[in-house]
């Protein structure tokens, strides 16, 4: 309430005492985060785990500061980790550092676009009822298209998940018309 930095400096002296070191570590953690210090949040949750390897609260502030700190490989594996112990949680998590990973490749430039799209497949097999991710695969897809070029999307269709009228919606959004649709 107000007491940010005194409540850090009353963590930081608890730090050394026995018992709930990962609560403290963590704590730290998600304070350096919070100030935009990605390389002591990461030291620090890194030590949080360290003393509690199945910690999920750590284990999920770190993917975040992982991800701030564009230490996408290292997000991803941590998030994979951490679907064992939270499912919903490390796949939520794991979405989200596919698709950053998804962004630096597009900003690499054209012939980074194919890893793009692999990445945002990724994304979405981590969390397939994710629409806004699938908007931007579409989006990015139009994107590269040549003036009058043609795209073919292909997929299976999930219940809850993208499925036809969601895919027009998003074409329509990204400038695109529908020519035919073919299904099986």
């Amino acid at each position: 309430l107000g007491r940010d930095q005194e409540a850090e400096r009353l963590a930081q002296e608890l730090a050394g005492y026995a018992g709930g070191e990962f609560r403290v570590y963590g704590f730290l953690g998600r304070a350096a985060l919070t100030r935009g210090d990605t390389d002591a949040a990461l030291a620090l949750l890194q030590r949080a785990l360290e003393c509690k390897p199945d910690a999920i609260e750590p284990a999920s502030t770190l993917v975040q500061a992982q991800i701030a700190a564009g230490k996408l490989k290292a997000a991803i594996a941590r998030a994979e980790q951490l679907e064992a112990l939270a499912p919903d949680l490390g796949r939520k998590l794991g979405a989200q550092a596919w698709v950053a990973q998804a962004r630096r490749h597009r900003e690499r430039g054209e012939e980074m676009t194919p890893l793009a799209v692999d990445d945002y497949r990724k994304a979405l097999e981590k969390q397939p009822q994710d629409l806004a991710t699938a908007r931007r695969i579409v989006e990015r897809c139009a994107e590269h298209l040549s003036p009058g070029g043609i795209l073919i999307a292909g997929f299976q269709v999930q219940p809850g998940g993208f499925g036809p009228e969601e895919l027009d919606a998003a074409a329509t959004h990204a400038g695109l018309h529908l020519v035919h649709r073919w299904s099986t």
